[in-house]
């Protein structure tokens, strides 16, 4: 639990994204910027959110975004907030990324809490994602989305985040 508090906690803050995903079969490439914030919140901002979550969790993080298509801020592909907690093992979040329902994900973290990956399913799909910490102000984060049944990809992610 150590190094995912630390992990957590290294996440507060204002950061933007650049975002490359490609979605299969077509390898239709979607470029996007995504702004988003991070809180950390210690077991009294959390405890009311318990509920949201569905899990007795004593810290997490609460996360605001808005993502919008490369060159055009005006244009919200998408916002929200989600709050994403530790706790036995497994990463719970308030909903998921693609979908309003509540989501939990298997998680390690290590490289002394600077790297997190996680297996999360949903929708008939699961999703592999790592982020690393390049230094305190800059990620680098991969997504892979594959068909839940036979594998196939669906879905490539990559992105370059920087701490503002």
């Amino acid at each position: 639990m150590e190094q995912i508090l630390h992990f957590m906690k290294k996440c507060e803050g204002s950061w933007i994204s650049h975002r490359r995903y490609i979605y299969y079969p077509k390898q239709t490439i979607v470029n996007a910027v995504n702004e988003f914030t991070c809180e950390f919140l210690g077991l009294k901002e959390i405890k009311p959110l318990q509920e949201a979550l569905g899990q007795p969790v004593i810290f997490g993080n609460k996360i605001t975004w808005n993502s919008y298509p490369l060159g055009n801020a005006y244009k919200t592909i998408s916002e929200g907030e989600i709050v994403i907690a530790p706790e036995g093992g497994k990463l719970y979040r308030s909903r998921g990324y693609s979908t309003m329902e509540k989501t939990h994900s298997k998680f390690t973290c290590d490289r002394g809490g600077t790297k997190l990956q996680t297996i999360t399913s949903y929708g008939g799909e699961i999703y592999d994602e790592e982020i690393l910490f390049v230094d305190d102000d800059h990620r680098i984060r991969k997504n892979i989305g594959r068909d839940l049944e036979t594998g196939v990809i669906k879905l490539v992610g990559q992105y370059f985040e920087q701490r503002v």
